[in-house]
């Protein structure tokens, strides 16, 4: 589930489409995400600055204006898995292997919740 959204207040337009190398950022993370995981998402305060971009399916935040919070629970309610794997589109630099061992150790658990610490 790729979390998108916002108000992007210092940076004066949506995070997800800042483009890098020539395409918006949200495009490469969920390009990304579909290397990694059988079924992507997106959950986003704004669905509509995203449906003509994108292939995967588009949540909506089902509480407004209530922060990245709003999108885990729209994604935990709706993504129909047992198991969801967050990620923040403007987090574009977290490798592979990060999330590679995240989801492995996700599986060994019996945890309800596995995060990434430093």
């Amino acid at each position: 589930m790729l979390l998108c959204g916002g108000e992007s207040e210092r940076l004066g337009f949506p995070k997800e489409m800042l483009r890098v190398d020539g395409e918006p950022l949200v495009v490469k993370q969920v390009r990304r995400l579909q290397a990694l995981f059988c079924a992507v998402f997106v959950s986003s305060n704004r669905p509509e600055r995203l449906r003509h971009l994108l292939d995967v399916p588009i949540l909506e935040d089902e509480i407004a204006d209530a922060g990245p919070l709003a999108g885990v629970l729209t994604g935990l309610r709706r993504a129909g898995t047992g198991r969801v794997f967050f990620l923040a589109c403007d987090l574009p630099a977290v490798p592979d292997e990060v999330i590679e061992t995240l989801v492995a150790r996700a599986a060994e658990s019996e945890a309800q919740t596995v995060l990434a610490h430093s």
